[in-house]
C-alpha cells in the first residue's frame, strides 16, 4: 500500500464512525433473533439486513468526510495543487469506502460463521452479498455528494436521512428495492437487476469524484452550478435506469421436494431440511385431532413447489403453508386452514348475517382442530371468548366434539341451507 493511500485511510474521520457502525451491524444481526442460522439463503441475506441502518451511518460519515475541505478553508489550496483534484478525491472516497467494506465484511463474517456452525444444506447465496455491498456503496456515495454541496452541519443528517428514507420506502416496490428484509427459498435474486443496481452505485461513485474534482468554493461558479447539474442528472437517470430494470428478485424454479414419510407427509423446499421433522411431527397429529369430520389430505406441499407461483395453490381459496424463520407453528395454522372448508356459495347469497355465521364457525373449527394438535388453548389467550368457547368443546367427550364440528361445517358450507 503506497505512503499517500495509506495517509488518507489514516486521517479519514471514518476511523471513528467504524465502530459504532459495526456495533449496530453486529446487533442487528447476531442480536435480535437466530431464526435464519439453518437456512443458507436466510443466512446470506441476514448478512444484508443491516444496510439501511448502518448505511445511514456511514453515509452522515461520508459527509462528514467529505466536507472537511470546506470546514478547513482548503478548497482554493485543492484547486491549486500539481496532482488532480480527481485524484484526490478517488483516494479521499476510496478511504471512506474502504471503512464501509470493513464494517460490511465484519457483518457478512459473523453471519456466515452462525449458520456454518449450525450446517444447513447448501451454501452461501453470493447474490445477497454482492446486493448488501453495492447499496452500501451508493451510500457512502450519496453521503460523498450531500457532504460536497450541504453545509458541514447539516449535510451528515440530511445524508443519514436520505438513505434510511431511500431504503425503506423503496422496500415494498420491487422493482425499486436496493435491500431485502429477508431470504426466502423461493426467489432468489434478479442478476440482470443486480447488475442494473450495481451500474447505479458506481454511477454515484462516479459523480461525487466529478463533481469534487470540478467544483470550487464560490457557489455561484458556473463549474460549480455544472458540476450540481450533472449529479443531479445523473442521479435522476439512476432512478429512472431501476425503475425499468424489473424486480430485485424473481421466482426459482421449484426443485424435487424433501418430503417426510408416513402420510400425512409433509414437503418442503430442500433449503429447509432442518426444520422438516419439527413441521413433519405436529403434521402427523392432524388425523387424530380431526377425530375425522375433516379429512386431511395426503401430503402438504410448501409454498412454491406446486402451482403456477408462489403464494398460489392448486384448490381455490386454501392457502399453502409456509415456514418463518423458527416458528413452525405457524406453518402449522396454514396446514389447519387447508383442512377448514370454505364457504359455500348458498351462504354468501343467503346474506350478511348468514356470511358471518359461517365464517365465525370457521374460526371456531381452526381453533378447535388447532387446539387438540397441540393440546392447549393458549395460542388464543388474547381472544378470550374464542379460548373459553374452545376450552367448553374440548373437555367433552369425542362424539360430542364429532357432533360439535359437523354442525359448524354445516354452517360453514351451507348444507341446511335448503
Amino acid at each position: 500500500m503506497s505512503p499517500v493511500v495509506w495517509s488518507e485511510i489514516r486521517r479519514s474521520p471514518l476511523r471513528w464512525w467504524l465502530p459504532v457502525a459495526a456495533a449496530l451491524l453486529l446487533l442487528l444481526i447476531l442480536g435480535i433473533d437466530r431464526g435464519w442460522v439453518d437456512v443458507w439463503s436466510q443466512a446470506s441475506a441476514r448478512a444484508q439486513y443491516p444496510v439501511p441502518f448502518v448505511g445511514a451511518v456511514l453515509a452522515a460519515g461520508a459527509a462528514w468526510s467529505a466536507s472537511r475541505t470546506r470546514r478547513r478553508a482548503l478548497t482554493h489550496q485543492l484547486m491549486c495543487m500539481a496532482r488532480p483534484r480527481w485524484q484526490a478525491e478517488v483516494l479521499h472516497l476510496g478511504a471512506t469506502m474502504a471503512y464501509a467494506m470493513v464494517c460490511y465484511v465484519i457483518g457478512v463474517a459473523s453471519a456466515i460463521t452462525a449458520a456454518f456452525v449450525v450446517g444447513p444444506p447448501g451454501g452461501p447465496w453470493p447474490s445477497y452479498l454482492v446486493l448488501g455491498f453495492v447499496t452500501l456503496i451508493g451510500g457512502v456515495a450519496v453521503g460523498h455528494l450531500l457532504g460536497l454541496f450541504l453545509p458541514p452541519f447539516l449535510a451528515p443528517i440530511a445524508s443519514a436521512v436520505t438513505i434510511y428514507v431511500c431504503l425503506i420506502f423503496t422496500y415494498p416496490y420491487p422493482h425499486l428495492a436496493f435491500w431485502v428484509v429477508s431470504g426466502r427459498p423461493q426467489a432468489e435474486i434478479d442478476l440482470f437487476s443486480l447488475a442494473v443496481r450495481s451500474g447505479v452505485a458506481l454511477s454515484l461513485a462516479l459523480a461525487a469524484v466529478l463533481v469534487a474534482s470540478l467544483a470550487t468554493a464560490d457557489v455561484v461558479n458556473r463549474q460549480y452550478r455544472l458540476a450540481g447539474i450533472f449529479a443531479v442528472g445523473l442521479v435522476g437517470l439512476s432512478v429512472w435506469v431501476v425503475a425499468t430494470g424489473g424486480d430485485l428478485r424473481q421466482h426459482r424454479v421449484a426443485p424435487d421436494p424433501l418430503c417426510s414419510e408416513p402420510i400425512p407427509r409433509v414437503c418442503v423446499w430442500p433449503d429447509h431440511a432442518m426444520r422438516l421433522d419439527r413441521v413433519a411431527e405436529l403434521a402427523q397429529r392432524l388425523p387424530q385431532s380431526t377425530l375425522g369430520v375433516l379429512p386431511v389430505p395426503d401430503a402438504f406441499y410448501e409454498e412454491g413447489l406446486r402451482g403456477p407461483a408462489p403464494g398460489i395453490t392448486m384448490e381455490a381459496g386454501k392457502p399453502p403453508f409456509e415456514l418463518t424463520l423458527h416458528d413452525e407453528r405457524s406453518a402449522l395454522a396454514m396446514m389447519v386452514w387447508q383442512l377448514i372448508p370454505n364457504v359455500g356459495d348458498c351462504v354468501w347469497e343467503a346474506g350478511d348475517a348468514e356470511v358471518r355465521e359461517a365464517q365465525n364457525a370457521r374460526e371456531m373449527l381452526f381453533a378447535w382442530v388447532y387446539s387438540r394438535t397441540v393440546n392447549s388453548t393458549s395460542e388464543f389467550a388474547d381472544e378470550p371468548v374464542l379460548e373459553a368457547a374452545i376450552d367448553d368443546v374440548v373437555e367433552q367427550p369425542p362424539p360430542s366434539q364429532v357432533e360439535w364440528a359437523e354442525l359448524q361445517v354445516e354452517v360453514v358450507t351451507g348444507d341446511a341451507c335448503g
